[in-house]
């Protein structure tokens, strides 16, 4: 049975940077108690988020 989802719940983070092949990516990430970073999806940026990477 699964509990209240407050109970599951975790701030979330979103980064954009480029990996070891030139691609911009998309990283939505979590940082536990214990400084453990977890990796929820990461995936190439769409043509609007590289345009507004770019535009940094």
């Amino acid at each position: 049975m699964i509990g209240d989802i407050a109970e599951y719940y975790e701030q979330r983070e979103e980064i954009i940077g480029f990996d070891n092949m030139g691609r911009i990516l998309v990283v939505i990430f979590t940082q536990r108690n214990d400084e453990t970073i977890r990796i929820i999806s990461a995936r190439k940026a769409t043509p609007n988020e590289r345009k507004q990477y770019g535009n940094r």
